[in-house]
């Protein structure tokens, strides 16, 4: 049988597990949408053009839905969504991030030809 202050530290522990989470996939999504934007930069000016990336609906919403689905799924199965959610953060996060610095430094070195 668990006491108070088992249990209420156990629900600190949720609660820090889930806005950690929380935090996991924001960062996920944002590198993941700056990546994309840098890329999209990147391929219309060598054709050109100039277009961009709206992040505004996917942003603040997918993310958000996603850890409120996780949150659901921990409540009928404790730590399942979670994990669930964490995993794929931990595959993308890195790829993500390569693929903006990889983005990043072509879009440095473009412009360091334009405007030496």
């Amino acid at each position: 049988m668990f006491s108070p202050a088992k249990k209420a530290a156990s629900g600190i522990n949720q609660v820090v597990s889930s806005l950690s989470s929380l935090l996991l996939l924001l960062a996920t999504w944002l590198i993941a949408m700056m990546a994309t934007a840098t890329e999209v930069s990147l391929t219309s000016e060598a054709e050109g053009e100039r277009r961009g990336v709206s992040i505004a609906p996917v942003f603040p919403l997918l993310p958000l839905l996603q850890w409120g689905i996780a949150a659901a799924i921990d409540h009928y199965y404790p730590q399942w969504g979670t994990w669930l959610l964490v995993y794929p953060c931990v595959v993308v996060l890195p790829a993500a991030s390569w693929r903006f610095a990889k983005y990043l430094r072509k879009l440095r070195e473009r412009q360091l030809r334009l405007h030496p």
